[in-house]
């Protein structure tokens, strides 16, 4: 790894781009402005309107249409007749066009075409650069006022879009004193354009104006095929996505899913960084050994500026939770779909048990995650750079001290976040993200929820990733779920956080997301032992009732016939507890209750003997009962009554919570959430 592509990293990560100033053109800028170029590589002609540029020399100008000539004159009385035809002119749209070389005669301007060429010559060598082979070419071809764009360059356009492998130039133009050419390029990951300034043979700014994401697709194989879908579809946020299905999955033989949640930074359905995309190496894998995979781009990838318009940063349910619940919502409505996992990536995995409880879901994997709030790993990694540069060189020790104890401070003063008014905590910024958005990450910790359901849950970690570490996230997962049945957890030597291959097997932990750069594949080991703890989990699941434990939502979209049940699961009911049983309908015709019963009702329920078959029959509201038991939940609806859009939920107003759970450290309890 290049030292100088790590300098040209950190110097990205630390600034912004800005565009410089530019003054309003004089009459004869204005004549360059105005130039135009035709024709393709190796025969091009440029082009600028006669009298545009008369005027700008101090000629006057005289129309003859029947010859469709122009008499000019001069200043000093010198005239002269231009047949726009002899000369190798246009008229277009009443603009009379003439070569600029012969205007370079004529006038006597300075020619400035030769300019054109090396232009266009320092355009394209600077976008076949972009590139992490010849990164490095980049800095020599910008100026040194453009030197802040980088930040874009490098985030922007290599992380997130990958190489640049084909370019070509689809305008020039002359812009107030500089250069501009509108670039299309192709990408690893899609198609893009770009409008690219030039000053003196460098490039003195850029812009990036819009970008067609190409997911990876699947190469023909008789194993699973792929399908275009949109998550949300109906909603404002729509996304697209891709359902990558097993071969012969149906509703006669169907298969588990996978929903797959992505990490920091609005990412695209491959979760892509530089050139590698870790969700379709997910995909690819998982769905030619007979599970499906849901994955989609994320909102704010899909809609930034009208998400950010919306939400501002907004919170963590609407960045990344609800989606993956309309994900699942996609996937329960397919018949060739059985059982329903999450499967989150870093951020994705420290919400992935807070997904899987409001979701239903049946499992929930979390490849290197945190049981810490944000702010704590924000710190540490702040902390790990700062030691990375000063070991490089970049910052010297009485900079990196500086730093170090700002981050300390800033750490005590974000760990007394709960103690914060909501006006401060609106206005607050902890580690670069606003005090209500650290909040909601706080309400979403995952120890809380996986310590109140017994839902499967798979814990990955790698033990060279320096994002999440082994001993400060990992570890705490083990001493905590150690005695959970249903929590597995693995480690997996010489990965990173991508479950990847680490650059650096040995020595200190590093923070160098360059390694991202390094092309790799997910390890096939973690693969394999998704693979083969989803199908175990979903045989297991073929008969299962979910376990309701502590506060327990349900929806049922459609609609409930007269004279029928649906369960929601089994309880748990203790002597003395009292419980609320909330029930809420779009639709309904008559009386409708919750039921309780001491063992799954068959299927041929009669709703005239409802009376003999529950245990209890209660109506939205309170209930204590009077001696422990084992119970399973329904909606029922009596005969002559039908119903539609249920929802509601059952919580004990005790806080009633697993009897396996222990006591979960002060930092990673997760707040009451309304």
């Amino acid at each position: 790894m290049k030292k100088i592509k790590r300098a040209v990293l950190a110097l990205a990560l630390a600034l912004a781009m800005a565009m410089p100033t530019v003054a309003i053109a004089r009459p004869l800028d204005e004549v360059h402005q105005r130039i135009v170029v035709v024709g393709t590589e190796g025969d091009v002609i440029a082009f600028v309107p006669l009298r545009l540029a008369a005027y700008a020399h101090g000629w006057t100008v005289e129309w003859d249409g029947p010859n469709r000539a122009v008499h000019l004159t001069s200043a000093d009385g010198l005239t002269v007749t231009v047949v726009v035809d002899e000369v190798g002119g246009f008229i277009e749209d009443g603009t009379t066009w003439v070569p600029y070389d012969y205007a370079v005669g004529l006038f006597g301007i300075t020619s400035a075409i030769d300019t054109w060429f090396e232009a266009e010559e320092v355009v394209t060598d600077f976008m076949a650069s972009l590139t992490l082979d010849e990164v490095n070419n980049v800095i020599a071809m910008v100026a040194d006022d453009a030197l802040q764009g980088l930040s874009a360059l490098i985030s922007d356009i290599l992380m997130r879009r990958g190489d640049v492998i084909d370019v070509s130039v689809l305008s020039r133009q002359y812009v107030q004193g500089r250069y501009a050419f509108d670039i299309a390029a192709i990408h690893t990951k899609g198609s893009a354009t770009y409008r690219v300034f030039v000053d003196d043979g460098l490039v003195g700014g850029f812009l990036m104006l819009d970008f067609n994401f190409k997911p990876m697709m699947p190469p023909e194989n008789d194993t699973y095929v792929a399908e275009a879908v949109v998550v949300g579809e109906g909603t404002l946020w729509p996304l697209d996505g891709l359902l990558t299905l097993p071969q012969g999955a149906s509703a006669e033989n169907p298969v588990p899913a996978v929903v797959l949640v992505h990490g920091s930074g609005p990412n695209n359905m491959d979760s892509s960084i530089f050139n590698n995309r870790p969700f379709f190496d997910i995909a690819d894998y998982l769905s030619s050994n007979g599970i499906a995979v849901l994955r989609y781009n994320e909102r704010a990838f899909t809609h930034g500026a009208q998400y950010l318009e919306v939400f501002g940063e907004g919170t963590i349910w609407s960045e990344k939770i609800e989606s993956a619940l309309q994900a699942s919502n996609l996937l329960r409505a397919d018949e060739r779909i059985s059982d329903v996992f999450v499967l989150g990536l870093s951020k994705g995995a420290v919400i992935a048990p807070r997904i899987a409880e409001e979701g239903g879901f049946d499992g929930a994997i979390m490849m290197n995650g945190s049981p810490r709030p944000m702010f704590e790993w924000s710190h540490d990694q702040g902390v790990l750079q700062t030691q990375d540069w000063l070991r490089e060189g970049i910052i010297n020790q009485e900079i990196a001290d500086i730093r170090i104890a700002s981050m300390a401070v800033e750490l005590e003063e974000a760990r007394n976040i709960h103690d914060l008014t909501p006006e401060e905590l609106a206005n607050a910024t902890i580690f670069g993200a606003s005090g209500i958005y650290q909040m909601s990450i706080i309400e979403s910790l995952p120890l809380p929820f996986i310590s109140r359901n017994d839902t499967p849950v798979l814990i990955l970690q790698g033990s060279r990733d320096f994002q999440i570490t082994l001993e400060k996230d990992f570890q705490p997962f083990l001493d905590y779920t150690q005695n959970m049945t249903h929590v597995t957890a693995i480690l997996y030597e010489g990965l990173n956080h991508l479950m990847m291959t680490a650059y650096r097997q040995d020595g200190p932990l590093v923070l160098d997301v360059m390694e991202y750069a390094i092309p790799d594949r997910v390890d096939r080991q973690v693969l394999r032992d998704i693979v083969e703890w989803v199908s175990e989990t979903a045989e297991s699941h073929e008969n299962y009732i979910p376990y309701i434990v502590g506060n327990f939502s349900f929806e049922v979209s459609s609609r409930i016939e007269p004279g029928s049940a649906v369960l929601l699961g089994r309880m748990e009911i203790e002597q003395g507890v009292t419980y609320n049983f909330d029930l809420r309908f779009g639709i309904s015709m008559g009386n409708v209750y919750i039921g309780l019963a001491s063992s799954p009702i068959e299927e041929d329920y009669q709703a005239s003997e409802h009376e003999a078959t529950w245990l209890q029959l209660i109506s939205p509201g309170h209930f204590t009962s009077d001696e422990d038991m084992s119970v399973y939940v329904y909606i029922v609806v009596p005969e002559g009554t039908w119903v539609a859009d249920v929802w509601g939920g059952v919580y004990s107003i005790n806080d009633f919570t697993s009897p396996q759970a222990r006591p979960i450290p002060d930092n990673m309890q997760s707040s009451q959430r309304n």
